[in-house]
This record gives C-alpha cells, sequence and structure tokens, in this order.
C-alpha cells in the first residue's frame, strides 16, 4: 500500500534521524505547516484510512490464498466496502479480472464476469487518476514540510513537488479487455478499447503499446 510506505517512511525519518538529517526542522516555518507530520497522523488516525487499511490488508490476504472460491469473496468484499475510494476499488476490481479470466475455462460465466469489470474499472479511471494525483500531491507536500525552508533537501523536495507529473501506473484492465474482444473476433470493440486508453495516456506495456495493438487490428479487419 503506497500510504503505508509513506506513513512508515516519515515515521523513521521523523522519529529516528531527526537530529541527523540535514536541513530537518521541526518548526512550522514554510509555506506547506498544514501538510506537516501532524496532518499526515491525523489522516493516518481518521476512519477513511482506517478503512483503506482495511481493505488493503484483505485484498493482501486474498493474493496470498491458492482457494480461488475464497478469493472471490474476499474480493467481492472488498469491493463492497471501497466503493467511496477510487485507488482501492480500482485494485479490487485488477485482482477479481485477474481472477476470472484464469477462471475462465473452469467457471460458468467468468468470462463475461471478467469483461464486467473490465468495462467497470475503465469507467472508474477518471475518478481513480484524480485521486492518485490527490495522494501523490499530499505526500509531497508532507515530505517537503520536514525541512526547513532554504535547505538544500528543502530545495530538492520542492523542486519534485514544482515539477510534478502525472505518471500513470499500468492499467491492466484496458489490455485485458482489448485482448478478449480480439479473440472472440470484436475487432472493432477491441480498437475503441484501445482509443480510449491512448486518449488517457496509457501504455500496455509492450513494444508497439496500443497504437501497435490497433494496427494489428485493423489488418485482422480488412483480412476478415
Amino acid at each position: 500500500m503506497r500510504w503505508r510506505d509513506l506513513f512508515n517512511g516519515v515515521r523513521l525519518l521523523f522519529f529516528n534521524f531527526r537530529k541527523k538529517a540535514k536541513g530537518y526542522s521541526h518548526k512550522k516555518s514554510n509555506n506547506y505547516t498544514e501538510f506537516s507530520i501532524e496532518a499526515l497522523m491525523e489522516k493516518q488516525n481518521s476512519q477513511e484510512f482506517k478503512l483503506k487499511k482495511k481493505i488493503g490488508d484483505l485484498r493482501n490476504k486474498a493474493e496470498s490464498i491458492n482457494d480461488r472460491v475464497e478469493k472471490e469473496s474476499i474480493l467481492l468484499k472488498c469491493e463492497s466496502m471501497a466503493q467511496n475510494d477510487p485507488i482501492e476499488l480500482h485494485f479490487t476490481y485488477s485482482g477479481l479480472i485477474e481472477l476470472y479470466y484464469g477462471q475462465r475455462e473452469e467457471w460458468e460465466n467468468s468470462l463475461e464476469k471478467c469483461i464486467q469489470y473490465c468495462k467497470k474499472d475503465i469507467s472508474l479511471f477518471p475518478s481513480f487518476k484524480k485521486e492518485w494525483i490527490n495522494d501523490e500531491i499530499f505526500r509531497l507536500k508532507c515530505l517537503l514540510s520536514m525541512y526547513e525552508k532554504g535547505s538544500e533537501e528543502y530545495k530538492k523536495r520542492e523542486k519534485e513537488l514544482n515539477n510534478y507529473e502525472w505518471r500513470p501506473p499500468r492499467i491492466p484492465s484496458f489490455q485485458r479487455l482489448a485482448i478478449i474482444y480480439e479473440k472472440l473476433g470484436k475487432y472493432e470493440d477491441a480498437i475503441n478499447v484501445c482509443n480510449i486508453a491512448i486518449s488517457y495516456g496509457l501504455h500496455d506495456g509492450t513494444k508497439g503499446g496500443f497504437e501497435g495493438r490497433i494496427e494489428r487490428l485493423k489488418k485482422k479487419i480488412l483480412k476478415n
């Protein structure tokens, strides 16, 4: 979990290295005092974060078990709990997509469920992106607030914050749905999924990306 990593990292710096970290200041002397260690701990103690942690722990449990039926039950519970959290909901959808696609030959309607969750995740993406960026900005401001204004470390963190650019993580639902549609012979639908992914600035991790996938799909259409 990204937030857990942040809290652990900040705690380590704050409690163990505050006397050693060059430029560190516990004084509220910069423009980002609202993102101090106190604000961070307040967020950690909030009901929102506690629910996020609970969902994350359940997802980690689901990933660690081999029983597919139990895994599905846990992930569906996570889905119900994460309705107001786009980030946790996205990762829950990803777990269900992977599960249902892997069981497509064994479970009845598994492929249909996989398609359903791919569509849900794709629809969720704008909210996921907004929440992800907000989390990243908050994280950077928290780190910046731990250093005295004017110190080298402060300048480094400030530059990182001011130059922040959205770098989307890989979103498997787009590629998975495009592959499924391609295998079903629904080439136009697959191309549409790829175009949506491109419009969001996403990449599928392959050499040609979604653009290359579209070209291959167009060639298949011409052959038919």
